[in-house]
């Protein structure tokens, strides 16, 4: 009977040591817990090319201006055509101002609208050294071509080539005012009078272009722009009042011009930054 007790005890001691050992062994292992999801990822902001902005430019210009003499006096007939064609070109440092509007349409393609005027430094003035259409003689008498302000009303429609970077193209309504004048002396060749007549006309045609725009900080952003112009013929008629001088004729005039400027971006109403969730 006793032997049998001690047998129970020992089976009881060894099965409460079992028992202790595997708690506390349980109890010196980490627990298992699960990791918090991961959290959202966010592009770097980046900003919209939608907004209006305003800016000035600086570059060159030259002008295509080549006159034909067409007449000589009332009835016409005293022209000499080996003389008629003579060349007004010129070119002159172009300072102006630009303001427009930008639309971001999706991540590469941007479109807008944009104003701008400009004129010609130092006022030049391009004479002609005699009338257009008389003999080469020594003469006082002048035609003289003056180019003033020029402006344009264009779309734009460009492509990113990265957020930074966009290159476009351009096309539009074009104005140029100029001033064709003349001017003869009595006894110097063909007026019976000393007579001076000044023609100042804004000239309308079309305009296309390309460039290259970049952000260089924050609202600021910089452009170089190349824009052909052409205005037609432009016709023009001197000394009306007496017929027995009167002349005329026309020229072709086109303009290059070629700036650099500089534009500041008013964002307001546009989305400032994307954000893309992986």
């Amino acid at each position: 009977m006793l032997r049998r007790f001690t047998r129970t005890a020992v089976s009881l001691a060894a099965v409460s040591f079992a028992a202790a050992s595997g708690a506390s062994l349980a109890a010196d292992l980490p627990s298992r817990v699960s990791a918090p999801p991961p959290s959202p990822f966010f592009a770097a902001p980046v900003a919209s090319w939608t907004g209006f902005y305003l800016g000035v430019d600086l570059g060159g210009q030259w002008s295509k201006n080549s006159w034909t003499s067409t007449n000589f006096g009332v009835p016409p007939g005293i022209l000499t055509a080996a003389t008629a064609n003579r060349s007004l070109n010129q070119s002159s440092v172009y300072i102006g101002e630009h303001i427009g509007y930008d639309v971001q349409v999706n991540n590469n393609v941007v479109v807008g609208i944009q104003g701008l005027i400009g004129a010609n430094l130092g006022d030049r003035v391009v004479t002609s050294g005699s009338l257009p259409g008389r003999p080469v003689v020594a003469s006082t008498d002048r035609l003289n071509s003056r180019l003033l302000w020029d402006g344009a009303i264009r779309g734009k429609l460009g492509y990113l080539v990265t957020p930074d970077w966009l290159l476009y193209g351009t096309a539009g309504a074009a104005f140029q005012k100029v001033d064709y004048s003349s001017a003869c002396t009595l006894g110097s060749g063909w007026c019976i009078a000393t007579r001076a007549d000044s023609q100042r006309k804004v000239a309308s045609g079309w305009t296309i272009g390309a460039g290259v725009e970049g952000r260089l900080s924050g609202n600021w952003y910089g452009n170089l722009d190349y824009r052909y112009s052409d205005f037609g013929r432009q016709n023009r008629q001197f000394f009306t009042t007496t017929p027995i001088d009167q002349w005329g004729g026309g020229a072709k005039l086109a303009t290059h011009t070629v700036t650099a400027g500089i534009s500041y971006k008013f964002n307001f109403g546009s989305s400032s930054a994307v954000a893309a969730k992986y």
